[in-house]
């Protein structure tokens, strides 16, 4: 019975919440087969994360969106608690810079570049993000303390704030922005906002 249930299976969709979805987006990176364009043998329909911190939290906590100045140095020594995983969410995306065009399949162990930086700019991980047929992110417009709108959306401090100006304090499902996947370009943030995201929820 298992094996014909496995004959069944055809499609595959991944559901990643906060950190799950960088959890979900390396994985994916994993089980992608790029020749027959499947992941785990599987056909990629959906994949969705919800208040996932995409560019880290270096410059999207909830004092810099508030506008209050908090040190490097103070959060890098946060970033120190968590080790690992805390020094890639407090990584400075903003001084990465790929030297060649061979970065785009870079190494994401190569340490001069965090690993956030390559699963943004990489395309051993855009790849398999394209091969969804629609992808889709959740963001929280305020009061999420941990993964701010910004990170969550892949938005830059003024469209954050205009979105707050215009919805101010609702409730629900406020708006949804919609994306077409095109080619790479240059830019990280670019890169993994057109091929991460079809559409945004923001509620």
């Amino acid at each position: 019975h298992d094996k014909d249930a496995k004959r069944r299976l055809k499609y595959i969709s991944f559901v990643g919440n906060s950190l799950g979805g960088l959890y979900t987006r390396y994985a994916i990176k994993e089980l992608f087969d790029e020749e027959k364009g499947t992941i785990a043998g599987l056909i990629p329909s959906h994949f969705m994360t919800v208040a996932t911190p995409h560019l880290g939290v270096r410059d999207y906590t909830f004092l810099d969106e508030a506008g209050i100045f908090v040190p490097g140095a103070v959060k890098m020594a946060v970033a120190n608690l968590f080790q690992t995983t805390g020094k890639d969410l407090f990584d400075d995306l903003s001084q990465k810079t790929s030297s060649s065009e061979n970065d785009l399949d870079g190494n994401e162990n190569d340490e001069s570049n965090g690993l956030l930086f390559h699963m943004a700019t990489s395309e051993n991980f855009l790849r398999p993000l394209r091969s969804f047929r629609k992808r889709r992110l959740y963001a929280n417009l305020q009061g999420d303390l941990v993964v701010p709108l910004g990170t969550a959306a892949f938005m830059d401090p003024q469209q954050v704030q205009q979105l707050r100006s215009q919805y101010g304090s609702t409730y629900g499902i406020l708006t949804t922005i919609t994306t077409t996947t095109t080619t790479t370009t240059t830019s990280s943030t670019s890169n993994i906002e057109t091929m991460a995201r079809t559409s945004t929820t923001i509620s």
